[in-house]
């Protein structure tokens, strides 16, 4: 199975049990290098949320800013959506802790179907308003009173 429908599955998955998942925002930055996993020097990691599982199993859904060139000099950022996902293979260390995984990151671009772009950046964008509160606009703009 190509890496791009497993990444289609996945997200299918997610969305339909988005309650059930506990997102956390992945803040190191050789973490979220890894989670990334860039193979494109000129797409810069922007922001991403990581979800644990069993035997350190993991799910990334991320953001990152990929720069579209114009001229030798002018280009343009372009910002775009991926999911990652694998093992981390250190037990019992927090998030931030420069863990070493074994990843798979598969880009909005890269995925076959424009249902499965789109349900990625829903899911980041869900995963996004309920880390800052705003899922619940009620209680959110009670912090402002």
């Amino acid at each position: 199975m190509k890496k791009s429908d497993i990444a289609e599955r996945l997200i299918n998955q997610i969305y339909t049990q988005f309650e059930n998942m506990d997102w956390k925002s992945s803040i190191d930055n050789v973490v979220e290098d890894q989670l990334f996993n860039n193979d494109n020097t000129e797409a810069r990691f922007s922001n991403g949320y990581l979800s644990r599982g069993d035997r350190d199993k993991f799910i990334s859904i991320g953001q990152y800013k990929d720069r579209i060139y114009t001229d030798v000099n002018d280009y343009y950022e372009q910002v775009d959506y991926f999911i990652s996902f694998g093992i981390l293979k250190v037990e019992d260390r927090p998030l931030n802790a420069h863990l070493p995984v074994e990843v798979t990151t598969v880009k909005s671009k890269d995925l076959g179907s424009y249902q499965a772009r789109n349900k990625l950046k829903d899911l980041y964008e869900m995963i996004t308003n309920r880390q800052t509160g705003a899922d619940n606009p009620e209680e959110f703009f009670k912090s402002f009173l």
